[in-house]
Parts: C-alpha cells; sequence; structure tokens
C-alpha cells in the first residue's frame, strides 16, 4: 500500500447518477472543493491525482436498504430498486478500482442528510452546494489514518 502520510488532500465522493465530489484540507480543515461528476470523471479524477490523497472516503452502503419509501407503485419500486442496486455496484466499483491503483480508500456507510445551513454551519463552507456535493463534503471528515 502506497503511503500518503505527506500528502494533506481528503476527497470524498458521494457515487450515483450525480456523483458528488469534494476535496478537504486535512491540516487548515477545509474544504476547498465541491462539484457534481459522473462515475468515469470521479474515477479518472481520483486516478489523475492519486499522488495528492492522503486518502479518498466512498459512500459505500453496506446493505441493500433502500432508505427511504418510494412514492408511487409497483413500477416506482422496482425502479427505485434498480437505481439503489446502480448505485451500490457503482461505489463497490469505485473503491475497488482505486484500491487497485495503489490510492488509500475508506468505505462508510450512509449517514443522511444535512441541509445547506447546517453543512456551511459545521464546516465553514460558503459557496453553492447540493445534497450530493454536501454528502461528500461530510465523507471528507470520516477519514481516519490507519495506525
Amino acid at each position: 500500500m502506497q503511503n500518503n502520510m505527506g500528502n494533506i488532500w481528503i476527497l470524498g465522493i458521494d457515487p450515483g447518477t450525480h456523483t458528488g465530489m469534494a476535496i478537504r484540507n486535512s491540516v487548515t480543515g477545509n474544504i476547498e472543493k465541491l462539484w457534481t461528476s459522473n462515475f468515469w470523471e470521479a474515477y479518472h479524477y481520483a486516478l489523475n491525482n492519486a499522488l495528492c490523497w492522503r486518502g479518498v472516503v466512498i459512500e459505500v452502503p453496506d446493505n441493500k436498504n433502500v432508505f427511504h419509501k418510494p412514492a408511487g407503485g409497483l413500477k416506482q419500486v422496482q425502479r427505485t430498486a434498480v437505481n439503489v442496486g446502480s448505485v451500490l455496484r457503482e461505489a463497490e466499483l469505485l473503491a475497488r478500482g482505486l484500491e487497485e491503483a495503489k490510492i488509500p480508500v475508506q468505505r462508510v456507510n450512509p449517514r443522511g442528510k444535512i441541509d445547506a445551513d447546517k453543512f456551511n454551519s459545521m464546516t465553514g463552507w460558503k459557496g453553492k452546494s447540493n445534497p450530493h456535493t454536501r454528502d461528500a463534503g461530510m465523507l471528507t471528515y470520516m477519514w481516519r489514518d490507519s495506525a
């Protein structure tokens, strides 16, 4: 495994159709950038900047639960199930691909949504955000250096 103890950047990735991305400086504690991407852009961005990362935190649920009740009938439930399955697979592929590239990765379970005001208050972020980027931003605080 690559030793990234000298690197200060933590990358948070919240996979999905709209993949949330965040970079936090682990020295200052400041979130430096939030943006929305897609699977391939997130994967290539993480790989192309591999030497910068102290670590990457990816939201990878360890179960297949749907965390909200879908509205509508059977077709909506089936569509939601397919979407959840796709997100789970993308999250796992991202984590495994980055690990194979020797990038330190930590998988975490979903923690729940926070609104923009609470996110800004907790992180000091002053720019725009959306639920995906806020999730990615919060993931960066979950990085723990290995002993």
